[in-house]
């Protein structure tokens, strides 16, 4: 095995065994009813999560443990802690729950799929090293909660049976996995589940683009890849490789996606709820690696540690083990991203690279896209480890946040994002707001995106709106010109954001990053601002955000704006 997975390896057991250290006398969270109704009463998911998480962290942390090295210790610090969820009242969180349902406390989730799965694996793994008594708990609760709740539906009464994203992978991928462990002395109820399960499966698949993008960013593509990867490499043993879903052309295109989203110095894609900082699972990427020829691992620095996933997911962290130790002599170590000009013509996004570090990424799509944000034009700029024109990703997951107030938050908003205003409105949301044109064409040394996103806005706004971006491979240079056929009396003003706090000077603006400045040039722009706001992000805490705002001159209905962009390194 390369030196550097090795090391990684290493570094993850470590990790791990610190958690142990850490945790070893420490109890258990208490569930209480009150802080479970904190959504239903305000909103607010992270209080019972953050009781919820740390007991998954504590069942990841001695599960692996015990797997490992086999100690009494941990061993018996397992068992209390098994003994401990199977008591809890749900295993679901508070927002995927009706309670004025009669059999609300086995809602299958996410998040009881997942806890069903992680009890089925560990036990299995430990076999006779568990006492009987927890063999036989753990399958009498994962039948009653998970196997039997399951079935009582017909195929499809489970609303995420019909969903396109990553709830499907998860949850039909934990049970079925959990099946393949939990029911070999019941076999027609364990063939009744996976093949439900593998009936399922292509709701997930067709959730992604044809070209493989997860339209939810790509967080959503690490976690719903880990739990489809995970049962179909078990499902495919467990068939004597007679099943094997990983064979499908289009999983091959899903697998590419997360090189395309990183460029070489660990910066990601944020789109939708996603994150510029994402991290990669390395178990999740050598296995891939190991299927299709040309996967590439990212920068190493981006690499998700075990405390990195606050959820704790025993399937996707057992496979940063077992996966990296099976699979990974398959992966390519350039520490480079996808080709230097990618387009996705299908999610209408185009990505860029520079020669010298720099990098941007647009889209088009349409404002109805799983975990939408309102940001069809919308682009980023970065350089180095400077993410100077950002997209902020996913903000604080609240109700409000999946409800009627979501195009309130700024996370979501156009505003938000790098789209200008139309005469002070902002985009709106819905399949119909959309890009109507997105073309990318990238040749040589220069690559050029044009996007009309006009559609995006209100009616009686304007006629037509269509941004060319030009960006120059050599030294990362990008030029946007938009041009606008506005109604009457209605103007524009355009809006870029950023984390980094600007200066404003002869109509031009300077970012000042951790290895050079990024200088916005803006030849024709008036009365260019700067307003600071601040936002909740994905873990609740404040951060700011910089509008820098300018009015683009109309004449006859016709306004033109065009903004320089360069970075320096310094």
């Amino acid at each position: 095995m390369n030196e550097i997975l090795r090391k990684r390896l290493d570094d993850f057991h470590k990790e791990v065994e610190a958690a142990g250290e850490e945790l070893r006398d420490v109890p258990l969270p208490v569930l209480t009813e009150e802080t479970f109704g904190l959504y239903e009463k305000n909103g607010n998911r992270l209080i019972y999560e953050g009781l919820y998480f740390p007991r998954r962290k504590q069942l990841a942390t001695f599960g692996l443990l015990s797997i490992w090295h086999k100690k009494a210790e941990d061993l018996k610090k397992l068992q209390e802690i098994i003994t401990e969820i199977c008591g809890e009242r749900c295993w679901a969180l508070p927002a995927h729950v009706d309670r004025k349902e009669k059999d609300w406390d086995i809602t299958v989730d996410l998040f009881a799929s997942e806890t069903a799965q992680t009890l089925a694996e560990i036990t299995a793994q430990l076999g006779d090293l568990l006492p009987e008594t927890i063999h036989q708990m753990v399958k009498r609760e994962v039948d009653r909660r998970i196997f039997d709740s399951y079935l009582s539906k017909p195929f499809g009464q489970w609303k995420w049976e019909h969903y396109m994203n990553n709830w499907v992978a998860v949850c039909a991928g934990s049970i079925g996995s959990a099946a393949m462990y939990l029911l070999n002395d019941h076999p027609e109820k364990q063939k009744k589940i996976i093949d439900r399960v593998i009936e399922t499966m292509p709701c997930y698949l067709e959730g992604m683009m044809d070209d493989g993008t997860c339209p939810e960013g790509m967080s959503y593509f690490t976690y719903g890849m880990a739990y489809f990867a995970g049962f179909a490499e078990q499902l495919y043993r467990f068939t004597n490789h007679k099943v094997n879903l990983m064979a499908d052309p289009k999983v091959e295109r899903i697998a590419r996606f997360q090189q395309t989203c990183y460029f070489d110095s660990g910066l990601t894609v944020s789109f939708s709820d996603g994150s510029c900082r994402d991290k990669f699972r390395l178990g999740l990427t050598c296995y891939l690696a190991s299927l299709y020829p040309g996967i590439r691992i990212p920068q190493i620095d981006s690499v998700m540690k075990y405390t990195d996933d606050s959820c704790y997911r025993f399937m996707a962290n057992y496979r940063d083990d077992i996966w990296v130790k099976t699979y990974g002599e398959h992966v390519s170590l350039k520490g480079e991203g996808e080709a230097s000009m990618t387009v996705l013509p299908s999610a209408q996004w185009a990505v860029g690279r520079g020669d010298n570090g720099t990098g941007f990424a647009a889209k088009g799509g349409h404002n109805d896209e799983p975990h939408n944000h309102n940001d069809v034009g919308s682009f980023l700029y970065l350089a180095g480890k400077d993410m100077f024109l950002t997209d902020l990703g996913c903000g604080e997951y609240t109700k409000d946040y999946f409800g009627e107030k979501r195009y309130e938050i700024l996370n979501n908003r156009s505003k938000g994002h790098n789209v200008p205003l139309i005469d002070g409105k902002e985009q709106l949301p819905g399949t119909s707001y959309r890009a109507s044109l997105f073309k990318g064409d990238f040749q040589g040394e220069e690559g050029e995106v044009t996007i009309s996103f006009g559609d995006a806005y209100p009616q009686g706004l304007l006629k037509e709106a269509v941004r060319r971006l030009v960006f120059r491979k050599k030294d990362g240079a990008l030029n946007i010109k938009d041009s606008f056929l506005l109604d009457q009396g209605k103007e524009v003003r355009e809006n870029l954001v950023t984390q980094y706090e600007p200066f404003i000077e002869n109509k031009k603006v300077t970012l000042l990053g951790k290895d050079g400045k990024l200088t916005i040039f803006v030849p024709d722009g008036e009365d260019i601002t700067a307003k600071k706001e601040e936002f909740p992000n994905h873990k609740g805490k404040t951060e700011c955000l910089y509008r820098i705002t300018w009015t683009v001159k109309a004449v006859n209905k016709l306004a033109e704006s065009r903004f320089d962009i360069r970075w320096e390194k310094v």
